[in-house]
């Protein structure tokens, strides 16, 4: 009985991500695609993103319900999710470093001052709706069903950060890959801390300082190299790190179990 009120709980999860889905192709295609003003064109994409994240959070707490709603979206267990989340700050800060090292900022419209903070909101709340929706939405139920195990948790991850991959297609198979390794590295921190709000603002700030890179015009090749390099050994090392707390991690614990009922 029991099994088959989890198996709803996860088909409800995927029938929430799809309703979501369906309404972001549609409001993207049909809204933010016909806006040609770039600042009107950020603006918009950013409200939208924002309310697809209040959307998904509500159906989130729809699913998990009582204490977990609030468990899940908030900054309590901070600590933990600073922890976890070592790996990704440190790439934050090489993402800083490159746009240090760069003649000319990608902007899309004047004054700068506007352009900084409109992408910082679109950016931000582009960080939270993609955790919420993915993350959330779509890994909640899952892992409670499948991960009792590590092999169960490490193939929630993956299948998941594949889709999260195959979502952002439009970037080209490098962009896929890229996208696929930062959703496992995202998921990690999910999986150890359960905590969405926080990873959410992290993503979005490093969706934000990798925008603004022009990669183009650079001051320094000798710096533009080390920080690839730098970046490249920090990722390897942040995906085993990942990999190391999906294994070891106990996110449905006694003291942290999400109630269904």
């Amino acid at each position: 009985m029991k099994l088959i009120f989890m198996q709803k709980k996860v088909k409800l999860s995927i029938y929430y991500f799809t309703i979501v889905l369906a309404l972001f192709l549609a409001l993207n295609f049909l809204v933010i695609r016909s806006i040609n003003d770039p600042m009107t064109n950020h603006i918009a994409d950013g409200v939208v993103r924002s309310l697809l994240a209040i959307l998904s959070a509500f159906l989130l707490g729809k699913i998990i319900q009582s204490n977990g709603f609030k468990f899940s979206f908030s900054f309590q267990y901070m600590k933990k999710t600073l922890l976890a989340s070592l790996p990704i700050l440190l790439l934050i800060v090489l993402a800083a470093l490159r746009l240090i090292n760069v003649v000319e900022i990608n902007f899309h419209f004047e004054p700068f001052s506007t352009y900084i903070a409109i992408s910082l909101l679109r950016d931000l709340s582009s960080g939270i709706f993609e955790e919420v929706w993915f993350r959330g939405l779509l890994m909640t139920a899952t892992l409670y069903y499948y991960g009792n195990t590590a092999k169960g948790r490490l193939l929630v991850v993956i299948a998941t950060s594949l889709l999260f991959g195959l979502g952002h297609y439009g970037g080209g198979l490098s962009q896929i890959f890229s996208t696929f390794l930062g959703g496992v590295v995202f998921s990690a921190v999910y999986v150890y801390s359960m905590n969405l709000l926080l990873i959410g603002l992290l993503h979005g700030l490093m969706n934000s300082l990798t925008a603004m890179v022009n990669i183009e015009q650079i001051r320094s090749i000798g710096m533009a190299y080390a920080v690839g390099v730098a970046n490249l050994v920090l990722s390897i090392a942040a995906l085993a790190f990942a990999i190391i707390i999906i294994v070891k991690s106990e996110p449905f614990s006694k003291k942290l179990t999400l109630k269904f009922d």
